[in-house]
């Protein structure tokens, strides 16, 4: 407590002086009777010395803050209008301006913390019903302030202030739901079901409580992946620790619409279209994520498919992918017609599998089936359908997907479409063509990272470095990357680990090299380097597995990478668990491939011996061989 910015005098934090003066600063109009403070304050004395000590508190009070500060005729006692500024009315003023960074810096410890009044029983009524408020306005406010930060792609600061939440408010389950939703974000699902565990807990062990159905429903959704393919069931992060995804700096306006369109869509009940363009390594796979994880926390129908270049040449193989990644396992798909169902199992095998009996005698076309699929979707929860490397899906899937968006105008279904810039396909750019015509949507390119974003990714993996160190760093990072999210995120993560720097040199691109040229087989030599360090903090058996999986390359199945990496059972499950924990490589329901398919070419080409690869190669070719 301070007086004009300087430390209180003692006599005014003693306790009944420090409660009379909060009491009448807290009560509306400052003034009560002083019958009633004495009554509260003194009631365990004698009535003239308890009105001797009223007098008493009231002369400090004076002494204190000037003889104007209080009025005490006819019997009342009144305290003069911003005498007294309290925390819990700052609070209040800054949750009514939407300052939720300035609300949630207010919220220090508890509501006159460690004071309690002796034969003083009604005060500690009030006192107790004051920390109580304090405690809930207070966690409202950080959880605003958590959820700011996350929008923002802020992780650490959400998590650090939904935990705080938390503490305030241990019964909450608002509370409880923000740090989970937070521990989500991050990919830390385990994380946030043991929060959720220990929540439930804490309930039924202090109050005989549950937690009401919409936390157990988002517990629910973080078990089943809310957007994200966990690698198994309540899997534990690897040895080394999952590393956490790189924020979305440089990317509030690319960030802020497409959640937009999540917001429309989902309000609106239309279909849309939205495009992420970008080149390689551009981050178009971490937007995807973002955006299929905030949805499917949300409560939405998340499909996930990844294509690789072989997919183009196979007709409905994005089908298959789609359901592998979600769609088969939407709670309306059995809603849908079963002329529907067989028209799409006539197509592909996981969808005959599911529903064998669905061979009737008259089937829908396949483009006319996924549409009443996805209305039967639809009708249940919104959907989101988000594929990756679009431009390498198979014409007759996008073009039954792109159908379905304009035949399904009124219902709540996204398209999202992850592509490279300048790609060359005819039915792509006549998608976007549609785009504002007969269907809503849009497209968000992914530019390279300026100076800004830059310091921002720095200070992001490097907490401890000074400003202009930061600075000195970006301005590197701009020269040997030429701006790459993915490349300048992989050095900042090497450099955490104590890779140096400086025996680097040359800036990269050469000069008069476009960007285009020398992928993948010229790289910057510190993105090499930085490669290297973070493959070698993996496990021997999780380096094997991605050596296996660069020499393979594409998309492999878990079996298949076994065999080329020589490993199998629980050493197998383990290692892919480790890799994918450390956004290595994605599983996308048919197969492993990597996150970034220049990061695989590094492994390729740099970490993989001769040696190594013909034993790869070799244990792959031997059963056919051998057969």
């Amino acid at each position: 407590m301070t007086v004009n910015g300087l430390p209180a005098p003692p006599a005014l934090l003693w306790r009944k002086h420090l409660a009379l003066l909060v009491y009448l600063a807290r009560t509306p109009g400052g003034t009560r009777a002083r019958d009633h403070l004495v009554a509260l304050l003194w009631g365990d004395r004698p009535e003239a010395a308890a009105r001797h000590s009223l007098n008493e508190a009231l002369r400090v009070i004076r002494r204190t803050a000037g003889e104007a500060a209080l009025d005490t005729t006819g019997g009342r006692v009144r305290l003069a209008g911003g005498v007294v500024a309290l925390d819990v009315d700052q609070l209040r003023a800054a949750v009514r301006d939407g300052s939720w960074t300035e609300a949630a810096a207010l919220v220090r410890g508890e509501f006159l913390e460690g004071l309690s009044l002796a034969g003083a029983g009604e005060f500690d009524d009030w006192l107790a019903a004051e920390r109580l408020l304090w405690r809930s306005e207070g966690a409202a406010a950080l959880m605003r302030c958590a959820e700011a930060h996350a929008a923002a792609g802020e992780l650490a600061a959400a998590t650090d202030l939904a935990e705080r939440a938390l503490a305030l408010t241990p019964h909450a389950d608002a509370a409880a739901r923000a740090l989970m939703h937070v521990h989500a974000l991050a990919g830390h699902g385990a994380l946030a079901t043991a929060v959720y565990q220990s929540f439930a807990a804490r309930l039924g062990g202090s109050i005989g409580a549950t937690p009401t159905p919409e936390t157990t429903a988002l517990a629910d959704r973080v078990r089943r992946g809310a957007g994200r393919h966990p690698r198994r069931a309540d899997s534990p992060p690897s040895a080394a620790g999952a590393r956490r995804p790189t924020p979305l700096v440089g990317r509030a306006a690319e960030r802020a619409a497409l959640l937009g369109a999540v917001a429309e869509v989902g309000a609106g009940a239309r279909a849309a279209i939205w495009f992420v363009e970008g080149g390689p390594g551009s981050g178009k796979t971490r937007m995807l994520e973002e955006v299929t994880t905030r949805a499917g926390l949300e409560g939405w129908t998340v499909a996930t498919a990844r294509a690789v270049p072989g997919d183009a040449g196979t007709p409905w193989s994005l089908l298959g992918g789609l359901a592998a990644g979600g769609l088969l396992d939407a709670p309306g798909v059995a809603a849908a017609a079963p002329r529907a169902l067989a028209g799409l199992a006539a197509v592909d095998h996981a969808w005959a599998q599911r529903y064998p009996g669905s061979a009737v005698a008259a089937i829908m076309p396949v483009r006319r089936g996924l549409c009443e699929v996805l209305r039967a979707v639809a009708e249940d929860s919104p959907v989101v359908l988000a594929v990756d490397d679009a431009q390498w899906s198979d014409a007759e899937t996008l073009e039954a997907l792109a159908a379905a968006t304009r035949d399904l105008a009124r219902a709540p279904l996204l398209l999202l479409l992850a592509i490279r810039a300048h790609v060359d396909r005819a039915d792509i750019d006549q998608l976007q063509e549609r785009l504002g015509r007969d269907v809503p949507g849009g497209v968000v390119r992914m530019a390279a990272f300026d100076h800004d974003a830059l310091r921002a990714l720095a200070s992001s993996f490097l907490p401890g470095w000074e400003a202009d160190g930061i600075d000195r760093l970006a301005r590197r990072l701009a020269a040997d990357t030429a701006g790459i999210p993915l490349f300048a995120s992989e050095i900042v993560r090497a450099i955490g680990s104590g890779m140096d720097l400086g025996r680097f040199a040359a800036p990269w691109p050469a000069a008069a090299r476009t960007l285009d040229e020398p992928f993948p087989t010229e790289l910057p030599d510190t993105v090499v380097a930085a490669v290297r360090v973070n493959f070698r903090r993996l496990s021997p058996d999780a380096r094997t597995v991605l050596g296996a999986a660069a020499v393979l390359g594409g998309r492999r199945v878990e079996a298949l990478l076994g065999v080329a990496a020589g490993i199998d059972g629980n050493r197998l499950a383990a290692a892919l668990d480790a890799v994918e924990a450390e956004r290595w490589l994605v599983a996308d329901g048919r197969g492993y491939t990597f996150s970034a398919s220049l990061v695989g070419a590094v492994i390729a080409r740099d970490l993989v011996t001769a040696g190594q690869r013909r034993r790869i190669l070799g244990r792959v070719d031997e059963p056919s061989r051998t057969a």
